[in-house]
C-alpha cells in the first residue's frame, strides 16, 4: 500500500498485478443537488445532449464536480460542449466542471466519459481519475444492485486524442480508480531531509 497527499487529504494506492495497476482510494462523495433544474445554468451547458437514466448532480468527493448521464455513447462522442457555458457554471458553483458519461455495449469497457473541468481552465481532461471517483459513487449509490454498481472499466480522452481506459473498482461506499502503469524508471530515493 502507498499513500498520495493531495488536496483531498492523505488517500491510500493499492498496488496489484506485481506493481503493473494502481488504483487511488477516492475521496468518500455525496450528492448536493440533483435534477436539470439544480441550478439556472445547468441547462444551458448540458445543451445539445439528450440525457440518460441518473438526473444530474452536484457532486462532492474533495471537490465539486457535476455529473450527467448521456443517452448514449454515440451522442456523447459527438457532443460539441459550449465551454463558455461550462465555465459559467463552474464559476458560479463552485465546482470544477461538468464530467458527462453514457453506458457502452462494447467488450472492453462499460462507460464513456467526458470531463470538462473548465472551472479551472481546461477544456477537457483525457483521463480523470477525480471525476471517475465521484461517478462510480454516484452510480452505485443510485443503483446498488445495478450491473456497474460492484466496477466497471472506462473509456476516456479518445475525443481529444487520448484513448485512455481506466477501472473503478467499488467495495460498499469505497470507490478506488486507477489503470494499467509502465515502469519508466526503477530504482530507490534516499532523502536526507531538508538541513
Amino acid at each position: 500500500m502507498l499513500w498520495q497527499e493531495c488536496g483531498a487529504g492523505v488517500l491510500p494506492i493499492r498496488v496489484e498485478d506485481q506493481g503493473r495497476q494502481l488504483l487511488l482510494q477516492s475521496p468518500p462523495a455525496k450528492v448536493i443537488r440533483q435534477g436539470l433544474d439544480a441550478h439556472p445554468q445547468l441547462a444551458a451547458a448540458l445543451a445539445g445532449i439528450g440525457l440518460g437514466a441518473l438526473p444530474p448532480a452536484l457532486v462532492e468527493g474533495g471537490r465539486h464536480w457535476w455529473l450527467a448521464e448521456c443517452a448514449d455513447e454515440a451522442s456523447l462522442r459527438q457532443w460539441q460542449p459550449d465551454h463558455d457555458a461550462i465555465a459559467a457554471l463552474a464559476k458560479a458553483t463552485d465546482s470544477l466542471g461538468i464530467c458527462v458519461f453514457a453506458r457502452s455495449a462494447a467488450p472492453s469497457y462499460q462507460l464513456v466519459v467526458r470531463a470538462l473541468p473548465a472551472g479551472v481552465g481546461i477544456v477537457e481532461d483525457p483521463a480523470s481519475g477525480a471525476a471517475n471517483g465521484l461517478i462510480g459513487a454516484y452510480i452505485a449509490h443510485a443503483e446498488p444492485d445495478g450491473p456497474l454498481a460492484r466496477g466497471y472499466t472506462v473509456s476516456q480522452g479518445r475525443e481529444i486524442g487520448h484513448d485512455a481506459r481506466l477501472l473503478v473498482q467499488i467495495d460498499g461506499d469505497v470507490v478506488w480508480v486507477g489503470g494499467h502503469t509502465h515502469t519508466i524508471i526503477d530504482g530507490s530515493l534516499r532523502w536526507t531531509g531538508a538541513e
